[in-house]
Order: structure tokens, then C-alpha cells, then sequence
């Protein structure tokens, strides 16, 4: 018997209901509203092969809506709605033919004539019978929207993404069959690409992902008339033009073979090597888990969990920004962060290394109601300042509320939040937030207009003492416009912007603020990088570092440079990833002026680093964080107590797994677990005293805690190198069980301590 993967393979033995005879193409298109259904397509077909031998079938795959009707109750269409297209957001999708649309044409007695019902997508008749191989329309938006999201793994996981994305059954063809979508090796040479054409007779649809590229493309076209399509010459005849040899200027900055060659000559067609399961999982080095940390010695702690000994903690939207607290706290927001640890959040989230558990900070919500997207955090921890920027509209808290749009500064001392100066005006959407701590500016870059009377718009800088200030042009020739994507602001006061920019008419991916000149002028433009930047950070010598996500050619990771004559240089050896395109996500500057890079990347030179490494300009060399991280950070922040802190994504290996969020930390494990304590009480207070371990990390700090029936938790805090603490504020005569724990910022706290019982005086 077939199975269902037979079936979406086209190895099911199963003929083609269309292709049995000749004359079924034309006889659906003279009778568009034909009495035909799902069930014409798979009955009285023709003999074919035996079951596992490819052979094209329509009809397999209407067979398959057919099953999954009997198998659910309920139909095609309903299955289509609440399984894919609502989820996925796919608005642009649906059934056809719409009423009032335009009517499709085709070619008959030497004119274009129009034929069947006025509608877009297939006839009634064609719908029908070609039902979940031919059913549905669609535009452009949603067809990329869709390729991307399934062949860039986003929607499946484990070994359901190989059945998908692996290697294709053999046809002793270019093309072959995996479950459900065609792998194609003839499209842009031998590459690799997923895909398939499509279309009805005066319309031809085309859509194909190149994942050595990290591209999807998808072409809707009136008009056929070609072997492959129209539509399908026209995404060949896109791609040509943008896989051309790199510009001279681009491959003297990446400085690395190949950098002129197109994409056709460069690429590997083979399927990619599948990642060890067991590292797709891991957050942090695993070494905690393991036990084998225990030494102190330096690696990546998991900082996920809830806390209180539990292992994984929920979690329920993105982690995409993150900063320490001056006390030690780590605090997290992201897109629709809604829990965070198990416990429920609203856009903020904070972890408490003392007991490791998170807790909510602040509820960011947009206008109408919903969790607000956080994109940056920053902290001026010498003027005991918090930013947070987004798309928010109201900060509150269990005490006020707060109308904030964007950007929002939280007083750490007095615990209010506020807007900057009465805030920015418009629809606002803060992308980015740049500090420097010397004079405890900020700039911040998105879409929005500065107030004012100049009123600049998508750039800001925000000084306490004097407000928004004006980045406004002379003319109208320097002026910035286009979504700011990334910032950065030097201590000598000058605005770095980034994105897909114009300078006036001209088009700027990096763009640099000049008082002097009055305006902005383009620092970096398509004939020096790949792609706009995502990332921004200065180094110790005031040297602007911009990493960029995915592009055609160049360095992703470049930094200004006085000598080269095209005013970058590549960052140390470069980053590349082994058989496909290296990116850079996430950029934080270090203390001591070095820059922690995060991305895909697997080596710089001959040295391995796997998606983290450090920069250093001291010695113009990147190296690597312990065994790096199992997946590109989507942020990464640094301290004085954690030279990097990321937040990441992990794949689940399972079939139909959901993957997790990760928050991890480079520093030392958790301290063993503390010896008993000793133990003085009077009336009212419990002095507590210890010894400190003789093995594994040493602590931040020590909680002693002080329980009794019927009676609140008491406990004492005190800091290295001090090993006494006192517990006040409890009942006389009353028997107290105490229990001490030592922790470290960030990895967070020991097991408890052995109990030590002590009665209070009367």
C-alpha cells in the first residue's frame, strides 16, 4: 500500500488523471465550470509503475486532500485556512476565482481572447480537479513570504527540515521530488534550489529559495509563451542581474578569492552537512549540566530556567534584545515576549542571579493593547539610567503608568519611567539606541520625526540637559530618509546611521552626520558591501564596525579604515561559513574597547569560531568564546561581570519539535553547594556565619535564608569577601530553620545548604 510521503514524492505507482489523455488540458479550458471533482482526479487512471519509482502524479497529491478530509472531517479548504494560511499570515492567499477580477486570456484563432469565468486563479474546473496541485492563488508576497519561511527551516524541525530540505529522491533528472516540493539543480547552474513553477493558460507564477544563497524569489506574470514560463525567465533574468561579479572596490575590502565570481560558479549544489543533534539543543557549552564546570573555569551558562532547580523554564515570543543591570540583573525583551522562564511577561523581562528566577519588569504595550515589540536596550550604569526602545506606545509598572512612543528611560534610582524631552512625534519605530558613556548621550535611529522646528526625521540625538537636538541639513541634498536599521555614536560626537538609506536621491547603505558640512553623507554604498548593515559598535580606537546580513559579495563584517583608499577594510582574517554565505547578527562593545560579533559564521583565517568570536583591535585579531554557540544570536550585550551575554533560537531535533529560547552567559558556573553555616540567635536576629568552599567558582555573593511555620521568610545578603551576614526582624522563642546559598553574576545561585535548626530567645 502507498503511504502519504509516497504520495507527495510521486512514488505511489499512481498515474495522472490530466496527462492520461492528451485532450483533458483543453477540454478544462473550453469548459470552465465542467462537472468534475477531486474525486474525477484519482479514479479510473491508467496503470503505472510499482509503488517507490518516480513518475509525476497530480492526482497523488488530490488524493492527499482527499485522505486528509476522511481523516479530520473537515475540508480542504477549512484545513488550508486554520492550519496554514491564518497562522502563517498569508492574507494575499485564498481559493479562486474572485468575483470581479480580472478575466484570464488566452491565445486562440491568431489574437488574445478572453476565455471562462471573470476571476483570478484557476477555473472552477480546474480548482476541482487539480485540488492541492493547482487550487490556490496567490501574490508574490505571500509566495516569497511562504518559500521563506518553509525552506528556511522556519516552520519544521529535526528530520522533518531533511525531508523537506535534504536530498530530493533520484529521477536520473536535473529535478527531483522531495516530500511535497521540487530540487531543482538547473535552475542557476548546478546550485541547489527548492521550488516549483505554476500558473493557469495566461498566467505563469514561479517560485524558487537558493539556500546557498539565503535568497527566496517569487514572479507572478501576466503571459506564458516560454518552455519554462514566463514568469520563471523573468526570476532567472532577476537573479542574473544581481549575481554579477563584485564590484573592485568590495573585493579589494574583503580581501578573499572568489569575491568576483557569480553565485553559479561559486556555490557548492550539495545538501549542506546535517548539524549533530545533540549540539542543536545545547544552551550554553553544556558543560554545567554536565558537572564538569565545576572548577570555575570560564564557559557558557544556560540561564533559561526558571529558577528554583528547575531545568527549562517556558517561554512564549523572541528574545532579541538584552542588558545587565548595575545591580547584576539581566534584563530581556523582544517580539511578542509574552513568558519568559514560565512566568508571564509583557515585553520586559528580568533575571534575578541571586535566585535565578525571571520576573516581569514592565508591561510595553502598543496602542491597541497588544505586547509591543522591544528592539534595543541600554544601560548608563554611572548615571544609573535605563533605555528601551520599540514600537510602543504606554510603559507600566504596578505603580503608573507612563505614554512613551518608541523610546523610554527609566530612572534606576527613583524606579520612573519617562518619555525623552515629551518624546518623538509621528508613527514611531525605534530600531536601534546608541550610548556614549562619556557624556551620557544617546543617539537612536528607526522611523520617526525629531520634535522641534526643524523637525529631522529617522535620526535622533537626546542629551539630558538639553534634549532632542536637531540633525536638520542646509539643503535638502543632505537630507537622510529610508527605515534607520542601525546606529551608532562616537565620543567625539559624530552619528553613524545605517540601513537602506538615500542621501537626498542617492542611495547610502552607511551614512555619517556632519556638523561641519551641514548634512549627511554616504560613508558606505552598494559598491563597498554586500548588504545594508544590521549591526553597529565602536572599538577603542573610535573605529565604526558594521556587520551585514546576507549579501552577494564583500566582507558581512568591515570596520573604517584611514589607509584603505575605499575607507574600509575587512575585520581581521574575515568571517566565512564553510559552503555557504557568512552573516553578522548582533554586535556589543566589550569593555576595555574590545567588540563581541555574533553571527553564522564558522571561522576567521585558519582559526574555528563557531557563530561568537572577539574583536580586538589591539592585536587585529578575532577569537573565539569557548566552544561558541550553537546558532546565530539574535542580540548579544557585555558587562563587567560577563564578557558576553546572547540570546539565540534553538532547533529542536524531533519531528514536530518547537525548539526553545536561549539565554546564556560566558562566565563561570554556579558555586558548588556551601557547607552548613553556623549559627548565634538573640531575640530578634540570627547571625549567620560560614567558611568558604575550598573548590568551584568563586561567589559574587551569599543569601542566607531563615524559615519557620506559620512565619514570613527572612533572610540576609552580602557580597565577597564578607562571610557573615545577619537575619533580622524575626519572632522571639520561635524555632528557625536556616539554609545558605552562595551566587555568582551571571550564572546564578548554589543548591541550598544542609539545615541548620536554632531557637530565638524569649
Amino acid at each position: 500500500e502507498a503511504t502519504i510521503e509516497d504520495l507527495l514524492r510521486h512514488e505511489a505507482g499512481m498515474s495522472d488523471w490530466l496527462t492520461d489523455k492528451y485532450t483533458r488540458m483543453d477540454w478544462l479550458i473550453s469548459h470552465p465550470n465542467g462537472k468534475v471533482g477531486p474525486k474525477t482526479a484519482v479514479q479510473n487512471l491508467l496503470r503505472r509503475g510499482e509503488i517507490g519509482t518516480f513518475d509525476y502524479s497530480n492526482s497523488s497529491l488530490t488524493l492527499v486532500t482527499l485522505a486528509a478530509e476522511r481523516a479530520t472531517g473537515a475540508s480542504w479548504q477549512q484545513l488550508m485556512g486554520e492550519l496554514l494560511l491564518k497562522p502563517l499570515g498569508l492574507k494575499e492567499t485564498g481559493f479562486g476565482p474572485v468575483a470581479g477580477a480580472a478575466r484570464p486570456h488566452t491565445w486562440s484563432r491568431g489574437a488574445l481572447r478572453p476565455f471562462g469565468q471573470r476571476g483570478w486563479g484557476p477555473t472552477r474546473s480546474v480548482a476541482a480537479v487539480l485540488r492541492g496541485a493547482g487550487d490556490l492563488f496567490s501574490t508574490p508576497h505571500d509566495l516569497v513570504r511562504f518559500g521563506e519561511l518553509l525552506w528556511g527551516d522556519r516552520l519544521l524541525e529535526g528530520s522533518q527540515t531533511q525531508l523537506i530540505n535534504g536530498i530530493a529522491n533520484l529521477t536520473g533528472l536535473p529535478w527531483s521530488y522531495t516530500i511535497g516540493t521540487m530540487m531543482d539543480r538547473s535552475w542557476l547552474g548546478s546550485v541547489r534550489t527548492y521550488g516549483h513553477t505554476g500558473g493557469y493558460t495566461g498566467v505563469s507564477t514561479t517560485l524558487r529559495r537558493i539556500p546557498e544563497l539565503g535568497i527566496t524569489i517569487a514572479v507572478t506574470a501576466n503571459g506564458m509563451g516560454t518552455p519554462g514560463g514566463y514568469a520563471d525567465d523573468l526570476a532567472i533574468n532577476l537573479i542574473d542581474l544581481l549575481d554579477v561579479a563584485a564590484p573592485s572596490s568590495a573585493q579589494a575590502i574583503a580581501g578573499v578569492s572568489g569575491a568576483g565570481l557569480t553565485a553559479a560558479a561559486r556555490a557548492n549544489p550539495e545538501p549542506f552537512p546535517v548539524v549533530a543533534p545533540a549540539a542543536l539543543l545545547v544552551c550554553g557549552d553544556g558543560s554545567a549540566a554536565s558537572g564538569a564546570a565545576t572548577d570555575g573555569a570560564l564557559g557558557w551558562q544556560d540561564l533559561s530556567s526558571g529558577g528554583d532547580d528547575s531545568e527549562v523554564g517556558e517561554w512564549s515570543g523572541r528574545a532579541t534584545a538584552l542588558a545587565e543591570l548595575p545591580d547584576g540583573r539581566l534584563l530581556v525583551g523582544g517580539v511578542a515576549l509574552k513568558r519568559a522562564g514560565g512566568v508571564t511577561v509583557k515585553g520586559l523581562a528580568v533575571r534575578d542571579p541571586k535566585s535565578g528566577a525571571w520576573s516581569p519588569f514592565a508591561s510595553l504595550t502598543r496602542a491597541d493593547g497588544t505586547v509591543a515589540t522591544v528592539t534595543a536596550i541600554s544601560v548608563d550604569s554611572a548615571r544609573q539610567r535605563l533605555f528601551v526602545s520599540g514600537d510602543f506606545t504606554t510603559v507600566a509598572t504596578k505603580a503608573r503608568r507612563t505614554a512613551a512612543k518608541g523610546i523610554a528611560m527609566l530612572n534606576l534610582n527613583s524606579g520612573r519611567w519617562s518619555a525623552l524631552s515629551g518624546g518623538l512625534r509621528g508613527s514611531v519605530l525605534v530600531r536601534a539606541i546608541s550610548l556614549d558613556p562619556a557624556s551620557g548621550r544617546i543617539a537612536v535611529g528607526g522611523k520617526f520625526t525629531v520634535p522641534g522646528k526643524a523637525k529631522s526625521v529617522n535620526v535622533g540625538v537626546w542629551d539630558a540637559a538639553s534634549g532632542w537636538i536637531q540633525l536638520k541639513p542646509i539643503s535638502a541634498s543632505g537630507a537622510i530618509s529610508g527605515l534607520v536599521e542601525s546606529v551608532a555614536l562616537t565620543s567625539s560626537g559624530v552619528v553613524h546611521a545605517g540601513g537602506h538609506l538615500f542621501i537626498g536621491d542617492s542611495e547610502a547603505l552607511v551614512a555619517r552626520w556632519s556638523t561641519a558640512a551641514g548634512g549627511w553623507s554616504a560613508s558606505a554604498t552598494s559598491s563597498t558591501l554586500g548588504d545594508a548593515p544590521r549591526a553597529f559598535a565602536v572599538d577603542a580606537g573610535g573605529a565604526l564596525i558594521v556587520g551585514t546580513g546576507i549579501g552577494w559579495y564583500g566582507s558581512p563584517l568591515v570596520r573604517e579604515s584611514a589607509l584603505s583608499g575605499y575607507g574600509w577594510e575587512r575585520v581581521g582574517g574575515g568571517l566565512t561559513l564553510s559552503r555557504r554565505i557568512a552573516w553578522i547578527s548582533a554586535l556589543a562593545q566589550v569593555p576595555g574597547g574590545r567588540v563581541a560579533v555574533g553571527g553564522a559564521f564558522d571561522a576567521s583565517g585558519g582559526t574555528s569560531l563557531r557563530n561568537v568570536a572577539i574583536w580586538d583591535p589591539a592585536n587585529q585579531g578575532l577569537t573565539a568564546l569557548g566552544t561558541g554557540l550553537s546558532a546565530a544570536p539574535d542580540a548579544l550585550a557585555s558587562s563587567t561581570h560577563s564578557l558576553a551575554y546572547a540570546t539565540l533560537r534553538l532547533r529542536s531535533t524531533e519531528p514536530g519539535g518547537t525548539g526553545r529560547t536561549c539565554i546564556t552567559a560566558w562566565g563561570v558556573s554556579s558555586p558548588v553547594t556551601p557547607a552548613a553555616p553556623t549559627l548565634t540567635a538573640t531575640r530578634s536576629r540570627i547571625t549567620v556565619r560560614w567558611a568558604a568552599a575550598a573548590s568551584g567558582s568563586a561567589p559574587t555573593g551569599w543569601i542566607a535564608e531563615a524559615r519557620a511555620s506559620g512565619r514570613a521568610m527572612r533572610s540576609c545578603v552580602t557580597a565577597a569577601p564578607l562571610l557573615t551576614c545577619v537575619i533580622s526582624g524575626l519572632d522571639a522563642g520561635t524555632k528557625y530553620s536556616v539554609r545558605l546559598r552562595a551566587y555568582t553574576v551571571p550564572a546564578g545561585p548554589s543548591p541550598r545548604s544542609t539545615a541548620v535548626k536554632v531557637t530565638t530567645k524569649r
